[in-house]
């Protein structure tokens, strides 16, 4: 999970679930993870991403919640960038939009290592900052340019 500040110098930070007892399927009643879900269910924080409603589905799957009126206790201020209505972003990956958007390269991680081995190198811990920074920074400036 990739969280990133809208603000230039702000902080981007990478939660491995997998790390977390159980692989993570715990992290619900965890009261050391209560910042996280405060976060994730709060509506005037928005979440931004390409695919992230389907990423909060499989979050929640994974975590047992099942009924969707409490998956949008868990998950609120869900912001799909792909989904948006603007030609530069409807249906896109998000390295398209970084290129057509933001006119900068967002290399995708190609490596030999997994998101689930033992250690995360510095390619992959840059990979997710990009990656997290990168939607934010596409969200500012298609809102911005909409004024």
């Amino acid at each position: 999970l990739q969280l990133a500040s809208p603000e230039e110098s702000g902080p981007v930070g990478l939660i491995w679930i997998d790390k977390f007892n159980n692989n993570g399927k715990n992290m619900i009643g965890d009261e050391n993870c209560q910042h996280l879900f405060d976060i994730l269910g709060n509506h005037e924080i928005l979440k931004v991403g390409v695919g992230i409603s389907n990423d909060a589905k499989h979050l929640a799957s994974w975590w047992g919640i099942t009924d969707p009126e409490d998956s949008c206790f868990y998950f609120s201020g869900m912001v799909d960038i792909g989904k948006e209505p603007e030609d530069c972003l409807f249906q896109k990956s998000l390295k398209d939009m970084t290129s057509t958007v933001l006119q900068r390269k967002l290399d995708k991680f190609k490596g030999k290592e997994t998101w689930r081995s033992g250690a995360l190198n510095e390619k992959m811990k840059n990979y997710a900052a990009n990656d997290a920074s990168s939607a934010i920074d596409i969200w500012i400036k298609v809102k911005e340019s909409a004024k």
